[in-house]
């Protein structure tokens, strides 16, 4: 396409927009055709929201809407306003029925009670609340002497960063989330450090304590619901009634039902890495290396 031509296409476009004529062309060239011009409805929703409903659904997203703006220069003009505010009907369907998708990150109260009302209860260990997991966030070399940036180094990344504590329930809700910690704390550490939010956050109500519970650990505690962690948070035990992979003892091996129970506590912890996936595709900060002030970790 000569750029007389293109100039041209975009004089002509620009007089569309003005006079409000552009939104169908817009609708068919994204959507390629999956639903009529008439459908298209403007959204008040954030950006982030109107991108996850999309890709829930299979629609093209930035990067397809990208590649299509490279073979016609004309949809370039309002790329970034059908991202922020044009969804079809189907999207908008889908925000009336946003809870059954996992679409929040905000940080939301919970009961076991209701979490047994909704179903969405872990399916091999029930008497689980929520389940916490630590997200380590890559960052450039801290400035300073050596004596003070190591204590940002991960032994285990073999990267310098910071640390982010994570309590997500179902359906994949965060309900508790820490400030940060420099990378070489132990993630058992920062869970000690917090134990009383968390013994606060799984102490069963009154009408809790008279409902059945045979899961393991009620014994012991009776008077509190438990929590999934990973096999790093060995000690946690004698704190918090928690379910977690028990650890192959040294020159021995586990036996058949051990094995098994570490496999469904995998299982069950499978949600806290989709939580992580989510949030590391819906923001670029939380998947690349954190380039700004450690005073602002917490806000972003």
């Amino acid at each position: 396409m000569s750029l007389r031509r293109v100039l041209s296409n975009i004089l002509v476009m620009t007089a569309m927009i003005a006079m409000g004529l552009v939104a169908t062309r817009a609708l068919i060239a994204t959507m390629d055709g999956a639903i009529t011009p008439d459908s298209v409805s403007m959204s008040v929703a954030q950006a982030s929201l109107a991108r996850l409903w999309h890709r829930r659904l299979g629609h093209p997203g930035v990067d397809a809407f990208n590649q299509m703006t490279k073979t016609n220069p004309e949809l370039m003009l309002f790329k970034s306003k059908h991202l922020r505010g044009q969804l079809c009907e189907t999207c908008s369907y889908a925000k009336s029925k946003r809870n059954l998708f996992c679409t929040s990150t905000s940080l939301k109260p919970i009961s076991m009670t209701n979490q047994v009302q909704h179903g969405h209860t872990f399916n091999n260990f029930p008497s689980a609340l929520y389940c916490t997991d630590v997200k380590f966030q890559p960052s450039y070399h801290p400035t300073g002497r050596f004596d003070e940036a190591k204590h940002y180094f991960s032994g285990k990344h073999k990267l310098y960063g910071l640390k982010l504590e994570y309590s997500v329930a179902y359906p994949c809700v965060a309900v508790n989330r820490s400030e940060h910690s420099p990378g070489s704390v132990a993630d058992v550490t920062m869970f000690m450090h917090r134990r009383h939010v968390h013994k606060d956050m799984l102490r069963k109500s009154a009408s809790e304590i008279k409902e059945v519970d045979h899961d393991e650990g009620a014994e012991e505690y009776p008077d509190s619901w438990s929590i999934l962690v990973d096999m790093g948070y060995q000690g946690i035990q004698h704190e918090v009634r928690s379910m977690q992979p028990k650890r192959r003892p040294q020159g021995g091996l586990l036996t058949a039902r051990e094995l098994e129970r570490n496999a469904q506590a995998s299982s069950d912890r499978v949600l806290m890495e989709n939580y992580f996936g989510r949030i590391c595709s819906l923001w670029k900060v939380m998947r690349e290396t954190y380039k700004w002030n450690e005073s602002r970790f917490d806000r972003i």
